[in-house]
């Protein structure tokens, strides 16, 4: 059973394995009817999608851990969500919530999910909303049995990322949504647990990203690698931030590799010494999704 860490890890999958599946019978099939598209503008020199609010999701599902799970993910790429167990109460929660994207298990019990789909399709906000299918199969029969129940998409379990974040620009596109590659980021931190997270939510905003555990490990993998930006903790044992910093830009790479400070304190002398040593951003622990996403708009402009 997934728990929601562990759900998110699979979603952050690496882009070429989920062009990979999405190209393979068992991948989510994507088709769309002619639900109406959402209003958005491009940045143009960043190429970000921009919207004027975050989309509104309703995931429908009898499995508790795929809901929570769901929400997570849905929640850290900065939209609203809300959940119900089964199809009458998440009749009853569109109503209120007038989602912009609904998620349905079509395996639910009492009111199955072709059955919710074509009640909501009934209501206004439902016709307006975009729908999509989950299920565990993605047989061509399955796939015309939703969109006969008036679904715009069908899914396949567990919703990987990729298929996730296109539902959501379907529905209505989030703020700065990453819609090109980023380039690559390293993120160094002997805290295994604290640099995996990392990693995980800069993956969820659409990075691609290297993990190392060590300054000395960091430094073999720069020049391979080569990444636009490193997250560095300051406080490693042996070889601390300070002198991975020295040794990376002795390398000097070309085009030169931002470096961000990652750190516990936040006092004005420890910014002080940051800057001194020429790092180019400080970043307090635990980072927020705010600040990573406009560390990311950031790096797409330059």
């Amino acid at each position: 059973m997934n728990t929601p860490r562990a759900y998110a890890r699979e979603m952050s999958i690496d882009t070429d394995q989920q062009n990979a599946r999405e190209r393979t019978p068992s991948g989510s099939d994507l088709r769309h009817n002619d639900a109406p598209e959402p209003h958005a503008e491009t940045h143009a020199e960043t190429g970000l999608a921009m919207a004027a609010r975050p989309c509104r999701v309703l995931a429908i599902d009898d499995n508790a851990d795929i809901r929570e799970s769901l929400a997570v993910i849905i929640r850290l790429l900065g939209h609203d969500v809300i959940t119900a167990a089964d199809g009458e109460r998440g009749l009853e929660a569109g109503i209120g919530f007038a989602p912009d994207l609904v998620l349905v298990d079509v395996g639910l019990p009492g009111l199955d999910g072709y059955q919710v789909a074509r009640l909501m399709r009934q209501e206004p906000w439902g016709r307006r909303a975009v729908l999509a299918a989950m299920t565990g199969w993605t047989r061509e029969s399955d796939l015309e049995a939703a969109v006969a129940a008036g679904f715009d998409a069908h899914v396949a379990k567990p919703v990987d990322l990729r298929t996730l974040r296109d539902l959501i620009t379907k529905a209505s596109p989030s703020t700065a949504m990453i819609t090109r590659p980023l380039q690559r980021i390293l993120v160094v931190d002997d805290n295994v647990d604290a640099a995996d997270s990392l990693a995980m939510l800069l993956r969820l905003l659409g990075a691609e990203v290297e993990v190392a555990n060590s300054g000395p490990e960091a430094l073999r993998v720069m020049p391979v690698i080569r990444p636009a930006l490193v997250l560095l903790d300051l406080s490693m044992p042996g070889m601390d931030g300070y002198e991975v910093l020295e040794r990376i830009r002795a390398m000097a790479l070309i085009p030169p590799t931002q470096v961000a400070a990652l750190t516990g304190w936040g006092q004005d002398a420890d910014r002080q010494r940051v800057a001194d040593a020429g790092f180019d951003k400080y970043l307090v622990k635990p980072v927020e999704l705010a600040t990573l996403e406009t560390l990311l708009v950031g790096l797409a402009g330059t």
